[in-house]
């Protein structure tokens, strides 16, 4: 079975993400940000197969905005990067998936 390179970066980050959740505590919030930033990762990996330019620019951008936020519960981020990029990444990032899904599927639709 071949394996691509993110299906190794998930088999490496998602015992790291673990890890950083066992030593931090697990409250519910450091919990839920872990289950949404394994969700993200897993995403990434499968959206990279629909070879689609804009989609995964869009995911790569929410999954930039998704890290800082996870990151944020263990490191000390600046007000200016957490305003600056954390959050408008989230959105952003959102906007042009969402966007590149329509897109998709208007296509799809056209095709059948």
């Amino acid at each position: 079975m071949k394996r691509s390179l993110g299906k190794y970066l998930l088999i490496l980050f998602i015992p790291a993400i673990i890890g950083l959740l066992a030593i931090s505590g697990a409250d519910f919030e450091n919990l839920y940000e872990c289950i949404l930033l394994m969700v993200t990762l897993v995403g990434l990996v499968y959206i990279r197969k629909l070879r689609s330019r804009s989609l995964l620019i869009g995911w790569c951008i929410f999954t930039l905005g998704v890290t800082l936020d996870f990151l944020d519960q263990f490191i000390k981020i600046p007000d200016f990067l957490e305003l600056y990029l954390e959050e408008p990444a989230l959105v952003i990032g959102l906007a042009i998936t969402v966007y590149s899904f329509y897109q998709m599927a208007k296509k799809q639709k056209l095709h059948t």
